[in-house]
């Protein structure tokens, strides 16, 4: 019977299925868990044999599950020889209140581990870890530190290490010493540690230093993109994989490292003019107490001198940016795009004139960067046929304006234009030569659409039209030189809108158009005006059918004849393509070629220039001119970039004008270029 109970006692003692091949091995018996307390517990065992192997270690091991192992469970190793007999050991750490634990005593030898029987407690706590000191005392991110104190976990996990503000990783664990990486996310010179297990903490009465990089001088201190910089000081070489340098918060390139000399290059991204020079290494930052500037900017040259736009010019000089975007370049006012950029060289190109205008043909370019602006000595000639003049001034926000700058009134007296009479009262002079507007005195009548007028004598006659759908006849003469206004007698053959007017060898013409009520089908009649006995006189027809006429036509003035057509025609056909030269001298009407494009040519503009009668319509938005010696009409190359539909155009000194309409943009047309 002895001996079955033997054999029982010997299979509960060990764990390790391996045969022990004839030797002895020590047998080790756990006690009752007691002096249980907020403090931890005293566990006992009783070591019965020592057997023959050598004794590694012995101690007891705890876990909250059932079988705890020294491989994966809580252990505490005694630090003296094993002996026969009782021994014990206050266990205040890992013990978490109300938690079941399970120990077992056990002894680990060269061969076997043995374990003793399992008893199990109800925990009422534990203390927190005791840390002694740890080494170094400064170092670097990612460096190891070695913890030394009492009542570590041997379960790394359960040792929450902190330095600073940031988690450690525990590379190894014992119960008096821990193995950490400082974080790498440390970003103060100096910190805490603290090991924290289930919940109890302790901090250590020494702080962990990071090695901080040091700054004492650098040059040169004045410099440009792409240049060598030695940076001087200390530390460079103390954790170089996490070494940065930064032109304020521009990186900069590290060409060689010492650990008191750094040579960098200047990052052509940086977009300041003057900067600190930063040195970053563990997350620790070294500002130099002096600051780097970039050397002004030096203009040289730039070529071609004469371009068009959307053209690309070369700007020479020192010290652009070599980051295209940072180089901000205007010529004649509008920004230029750089579209590639080196120190010494900006290919930039010409501004289209969709957006905006040019100050001047003669355009200056500059260039600016970080604050520092530099002009180039000599004017870029912008040497487009089309060349965007400065917005008219022109109202858009009177009372029942809804169509912006639409069918003004256009009328040329020695080389300048008097605009506007658009279902508005203002009146405007243009000067092309200076580019200039001069509001003159408004207009008195009522405010109509489509009403028509003339030059003569250095005086504008004006009237007819329509004030919602009311038919004009009323006729006001402006005197130029005095710039006023007086009504004349009434336009005597019906109230009328959208007639043409032009003047012919110091004569004021007027006729076509239309009324609704009395001719929904058009006037096809044509007058001059007296300007002596303010009377009116009728001359000829236009040569349609007897009683069908056009409205909303073009007429045009040439030093012999006048190119009348256009408009809307009240029955099917090509009519409102046609067009007529009208020889006032004779009387005699000659159609020519038909124009370009039928439909939708009413609100026609044009101009006479060089010998050639130039129309646009709102269907095409071209410009076609006439060739008299083939008969047909030839479309001209239109870089008009705003919508001119239902503008005005005109010529005067050799160069054409067009504009308003949509939009009230101007050009102008310089066929000479």
């Amino acid at each position: 019977m002895r001996k079955l109970l033997g054999l029982f006692i010997l299979l509960i003692a060990i764990t390790s299925c391996q045969e022990y091949n004839g030797f002895d091995f020590p047998i080790v018996h756990t006690g009752q868990v007691t002096g249980i307390s907020s403090e931890g517990a005293i566990f006992s065992a009783k070591v019965t044999e020592l057997g023959k192997l050598k004794i590694l270690e012995y101690g007891f091991v705890w876990d909250y599950e059932s079988k705890p192992t020294i491989e994966k469970s809580e252990k505490y190793i005694m630090p003296d020889t094993p002996m026969t007999g009782v021994y014990s050991q206050h266990v205040s750490t890992t013990l978490i209140e109300g938690i079941t634990y399970y120990v077992r005593s056990y002894i680990r030898t060269s061969q076997y581990i043995t374990y003793g029987e399992e008893v199990s407690f109800v925990s009422l706590g534990s203390n927190a870890p005791e840390i002694i000191g740890f080494q170094p005392l400064e170092g670097n991110l990612a460096d190891t530190l070695t913890i030394t104190g009492n009542n570590f976990s041997f379960v790394k996990e359960n040792n929450q290490v902190m330095i600073g503000a940031f988690p450690a990783v525990v590379i190894q664990a014992s119960q008096d010493t821990l193995m950490v990486k400082v974080p790498e996310l440390l970003d103060t010179i100096t910190a805490t540690v603290k090991v924290s297990i289930q919940g109890n903490e302790t901090v250590s009465a020494q702080r962990f230093n990071l090695i901080p990089p040091v700054i004492t001088d650098f040059e040169a201190k004045i410099g440009t993109f792409g240049e060598q910089i030695s940076i001087f000081g200390d530390n460079f070489l103390e954790n170089k994989a996490t070494l940065s340098v930064y032109f304020d918060n521009f990186l900069a390139d590290i060409n060689n490292v010492q650990n008191e000399t750094l040579v960098v290059t200047v990052p052509n991204s940086l977009n300041r003019r003057i900067c600190n020079i930063k040195v970053v290494m563990n997350n620790l930052t070294a500002t130099s107490a002096e600051q780097f500037r970039i050397a002004p900017l030096s203009l040289t040259d730039f070529s071609p001198k004469v371009a068009l736009t959307g053209n690309t010019i070369t700007l020479s000089g020192n010290n652009f940016s070599p980051i295209a975007a940072n180089n901000k370049v205007t010529i004649g006012g509008l920004e230029a795009t750089v579209a590639n950029a080196s120190i010494n060289e900006l290919l930039v190109k010409v501004p289209l004139q969709n957006t905006g205008y040019f100050t001047s043909r003669n355009s200056n370019i500059t260039v600016q960067f970080a604050g520092e602006k530099q002009e180039y000595t000599g004017t870029l000639l912008i040497n487009d046929n089309w060349f965007r003049l400065k917005n008219s001034p022109l109202s858009i926000n009177e009372p029942g304006i809804s169509l912006g700058y639409t069918l003004a009134n256009c009328i040329v007296s020695d080389g300048k234009a008097y605009i506007g009479l658009n279902d508005k009262s203002e009146f405007w002079q243009y000067d092309p030569q200076y580019d200039k507007w001069t509001r003159l005195a408004d207009f008195p009548g009522l405010r109509r659409w489509t009403g028509s007028g003339f030059v003569v004598d250095n005086k504008i006659f004006f009237g007819t039209g329509h004030h919602n759908l009311q038919f004009l006849k009323d006729w006001w003469e402006y005197d130029i030189n005095n710039n006023s206004w007086q009504q004349k007698n009434d336009f005597p053959n019906g109230e009328r809108t959208g007639a043409v007017a032009y003047t012919f060898a110091g004569i004021g013409y007027f006729g076509t158009g239309r009324n609704y009520g009395s001719h929904s089908d058009g006037f096809n009649d044509f007058w001059i005006y007296n300007l002596m006995d303010d009377n009116w006189s009728y001359i000829t027809k236009y040569p349609f059918d007897d009683y069908v006429g056009t409205w909303i036509a073009i007429a045009i003035t040439t030093t012999s004849n006048v190119f009348i057509g256009l408009g809307n025609v009240p029955f099917s056909g090509d009519y409102d393509s046609w067009m007529y030269k009208y020889n006032p001298s004779s009387g005699t009407w000659v159609r020519i070629a038909n124009y370009p494009y039928a439909g939708m040519n009413n609100f026609a503009l044009g101009f006479y220039l060089n010998n050639r009668v130039y129309i646009s319509t709102s269907y095409t938005n071209d410009f076609y001119y006439y060739d008299e010696s083939t008969n047909r009409w030839v479309k001209l190359q239109t870089d008009i970039l705003t919508d001119y539909k239902e503008g005005i155009a005109f010529s005067a000194n050799g160069k054409a004008y067009v504009g308003l309409g949509t939009d009230n943009a101007m050009w102008e047309y310089d066929p000479s270029r």
